[in-house]
């Protein structure tokens, strides 16, 4: 007797431990939910401001696997290669201030066409008003879609930025005149603006 009861309360015990472990498990999955929640709030918010930029991390090129398999002999001692090429902090960037674009981009890729303005800086440069600018909100993954469309002094640029709640951004760029590129980086804030 002595010892189903023993059985019983340690039965009873881990259910117990089991029900507090779901309990707590469930509050923090909703104190996750609510801080995901914000943050994807104060996202829109910066978005909606027109008024922040974005700073690349790396480039991925859309290139041909010719190209990739050249580009990974000639980076054999960097931590580059012919898919993903890394940035240094603050010189790839878009800034979005109102209704003016202005970006910088190092250009890994290959161009479609014969002419080119200046064969010695094939860099993605803009600094104009969009001729379309749209925002795309999705509630239910807290992701936000930036699409727009730019002439740069040669070709026409379609961009695509997708932003994340934790300040990540992914900006694709599909030019008249290149192939495409995808560069990774973070959203910030304008300083003083």
């Amino acid at each position: 007797m002595y010892l189903i009861g023993m059985k019983i309360k340690s039965l009873i015990s881990l259910i117990l431990l089991l029900c507090l472990q779901f309990n707590c498990a469930s509050k923090m999955s909703e104190l996750q939910l609510s801080s995901e929640q914000k943050s994807y709030e104060e996202m829109k918010n910066l978005i909606q401001s027109r008024k922040f930029s974005f700073s690349a991390a790396s480039a991925i090129p859309m290139q041909s696997n010719d190209i990739i398999e050249v580009s990974n002999k000639l980076l054999t001692r960097t931590r580059s290669n012919g898919t993903r090429q890394e940035l240094n902090p603050g010189d790839n960037f878009m800034i979005v201030n109102n209704d003016s674009i202005n970006s910088q981009f190092s250009y890994f890729g290959e161009l479609r066409t014969s002419f080119y303005n200046d064969s010695r800086n094939t860099n993605i440069v803009f600094n104009d008003k969009p001729y379309q600018y749209d925002v795309n909100y999705n509630d239910s993954e807290r992701t936000i879609l930036v699409k727009l469309k730019i002439k740069g002094e040669s070709e026409n640029f379609n961009i695509s930025m997708f932003v994340y709640p934790d300040n990540k951004a992914q900006v694709a760029i599909y030019s008249s005149n290149r192939t495409a590129i995808r560069y990774n980086g973070m959203i910030g804030t304008l300083a003083n603006q």
